[in-house]
């Protein structure tokens, strides 16, 4: 592969070629996968956040066999940017054999005004193997009240000296 331009996006770009022809369970078991993202719920059913709330929302995986690794998330912006992916061996989880229910507490959602597409994943214990993937299995809709721009609320306090 040749890139011109940032690492993460060819990387992300790349990815979405290699599964971007065969549907998510085939994709998954081109990667070797007995584990598979079903879907991400809400208990409120919307995925529709004021900035600096918090948000809670649950990953449903099937698994085959009994499996333990590491999940992902991932917050990009409509455009492709990247906002924000999780440490691949910071959130270690252990799946039994079948219907498995992975909960995400965001406690402050710093983003400010947008629409946000939600990447989740399992890899394996190193963090460098993908065992299952699912790309835009949900979309984040951010209010933001205020007045700042960009992505982030940065919260500064600016007083003069």
């Amino acid at each position: 592969m040749i890139a011109n331009g940032d690492v993460a996006d060819s990387l992300r770009i790349f990815r979405e070629h290699l599964l971007s022809d065969t549907p998510s369970n085939e994709a998954n078991e081109h990667l070797g996968a007995d584990v598979h993202i079903d879907s991400v719920t809400t208990p409120s059913g919307s995925f529709d956040v004021q900035s600096g709330a918090s948000m809670h929302f649950d990953v449903h995986i099937t698994s085959a066999t009994a499996y333990s690794g590491n999940f992902i998330l991932e917050v990009f912006t409509r455009g492709g940017v990247l906002v924000s992916r999780s440490d691949s061996q910071s959130a270690p989880i252990n799946l039994l054999p079948g219907a498995n229910t992975i909960g995400i507490d965001l406690p402050d959602i710093p983003l400010l005004d947008g629409v946000f597409d939600i990447n989740v994943g399992v890899v394996d214990p190193r963090g460098s193997n993908v065992k299952a993937w699912g790309e835009k299995v949900a979309t984040l809709q951010v209010t933001y009240g205020g007045r700042q721009g960009g992505l982030v609320e940065l919260d500064a306090t600016i007083r003069q000296n």
